[in-house]
């Protein structure tokens, strides 16, 4: 680490200049952003994170799913180019040193049901053939029956096999550790000449005439619970990206009055240990960049199973000798929101009640639910998680930010496909920043950006007036629900 890039306490004054872009967030989307910048454009990058990398955005707490199945064939070859890059960072970003985000191939796969839900065999059947190969359509009775004997055990120890008839397979999919992708994006930055100020928050913009120059941040230490201002310092850059989670509408709205349809749903992911009745069998996954060498590239052991996205809108993922589970679903909270707990049988555990009432409908249908291995935990802490933070359509956006003279510029609400998706939005708002002709770009289509759709209401807008738009399209909403996979299927 270069010492002179990352700036901290009391003391850590900012090197006098401007600017080209600063870049408010260390996620899976500021970040890229920064290292792209940088290391493609020579730009002189400044990074704002409020905690320290990778701290406790909601990248540390995804799933981590790893796949390139989505709808929209422009958005597949978006999460194909962002997926190379976690399975080769190395390579990928051309950097000097080896890079590892935390990529484990245990394959993927949407295990759905044609006969619960006509009409989606077409839809992943066209999603496959969109994929030039990358992916394949297998009727459930032939992709059981290939399975090495143990893997096939396991899978039947998760979930109901005559639950599904066909399975959209992905042989290059897997998941990967949230925090390990942004520590490796971190070093990548690095790399690259990008600069940090961590525990940073932004709490002015700067104004000349009509157009936003800069900012005002407040730098500061954690005295026990309470937060301790140290410093306070204005910071000068030709364009801001704002790229800080479920903190990007109160920022918005800070540098330009505008409200947007974004709200935090918050979700658990509780761990399903190897308990007795579940014998979960384990096998043993390469990872690490190729050729990396044995700092970064060994045998890791694991449950032998896919990830795995059902049609019942729930997911598991290996996670050690156990699974983590999540559950796809629509609550919206203030962006504040801290889980609550709720009760089975009037016994009080740490899980959501949103959560819980998923869990007990489903549980039929996967017996590692009902498993002695399920962790609901006495207290919310007892059980990882975090806020997505979501748009109508849960998929991530890029685009500038109306009203801001054309210097403020937005990244995120990506629910849990930003995390998959990240590298490539970042690209994007990339090639914007350069100049770059849409025809000329990664797409030209706006599937993942700001011109799709309204995401900027006007200052007064009301929040009633917003969550209307997360009604369904038949109900006059934009909410397109994508499932625990990201496929919305094709109606009427």
């Amino acid at each position: 680490m270069a010492a002179d890039q990352v700036f901290a306490g009391r003391d850590a004054r900012l090197p006098a200049g401007r600017w080209d872009v600063l870049v408010v967030g260390a996620g899976i989307y500021g970040l890229p952003v920064a290292f792209f910048l940088a290391r493609h454009h020579r730009a002189r990058v400044l990074v704002i994170e409020d905690n320290t990398i990778p701290g406790e955005c909601i990248t540390v707490n995804t799933g981590g799913i790893i796949r390139i199945a989505y709808s929209d064939l422009d958005v597949v070859r978006v999460a194909g180019f962002a997926r190379e890059i976690y399975r080769n960072p190395t390579a990928r970003l051309g950097v000097a040193r080896p890079v590892h985000l935390g990529f484990v191939p245990t394959r993927w796969g949407r295990f759905v049901n044609e006969d619960a839900v006509p009409g989606i065999l077409a839809e992943v059947t066209r999603i496959a053939r969109g994929t030039g190969g990358r992916l394949r359509v297998v009727p459930m009775a032939d992709y059981v029956q290939a399975l090495p004997p143990a893997r096939r055990a396991t899978l039947g120890r998760i979930m109901d096999l005559d639950d599904c008839t066909h399975v959209l397979v992905d042989d290059d999919g897997g998941f990967c550790d949230g925090g390990t992708a942004l520590t490796g994006l971190y070093e990548a930055c690095l790399d690259a000449g990008v600069c940090f100020s961590l525990y940073s928050s932004v709490r002015e913009f700067v104004r000349e005439g009509g157009r936003i120059t800069g900012v005002v941040l407040e730098r500061w230490s954690r005295r026990g619970e309470a937060r301790e201002i140290v410093a306070r310092e204005t910071v000068s850059a030709d364009r801001i990206v704002l790229a800080g989670g479920r903190g990007n509408g109160a920022l918005v709205r800070r540098a330009a009055g505008w409200e947007m349809p974004t709200f935090t749903s918050f979700h658990q992911v509780p761990f399903i240990r190897n308990s007795p009745d579940n014998d979960f069998a384990q096998t043993r996954y390469r990872v690490g960049p190729p050729g990396a060498g044995r700092r970064f590239e060994t045998d890791v052991e694991m449950i032998d199973a896919p990830t795995i996205s059902h049609w019942r809108d729930v997911y598991f993922r290996p996670e050690g000798s156990g699974l983590i589970f999540g559950t796809h679903h629509h609550l919206l909270q203030d962006d504040d929101y801290e889980p609550a707990g709720g009760t089975i049988d009037g016994v009080r555990v740490g899980l959501d009640q949103v959560m819980i009432d998923t869990l007990l409908e489903v549980m039929p249908h996967f017996p590692a639910l009902a498993s002695q291995g399920v962790n609901l935990g006495r207290t919310p802490a007892d059980i990882a998680g975090g806020a997505y933070y979501m748009n109508p359509e849960e998929l991530p956006f890029e685009g500038e930010v109306p009203g801001t003279g054309g210097t403020v510029f937005y990244a995120g609400s990506g629910c849990g496909t930003g995390f998959k998706l990240g590298p490539g939005v970042a690209w994007l708002l990339v090639e914007r920043l350069a100049g770059v002709p849409p025809a000329d770009r990664l797409i030209a289509s706006p599937a993942l950006s700001a011109e799709r759709a309204t995401y900027f209401y006007p200052p007064g807008t009301s929040r009633e007036e917003l969550l209307r738009q997360f009604r369904p399209v038949a109900e006059g909403g934009r909410l397109v629900d994508m499932g625990a996979a990201g496929i919305a299927v094709a109606r009427g």
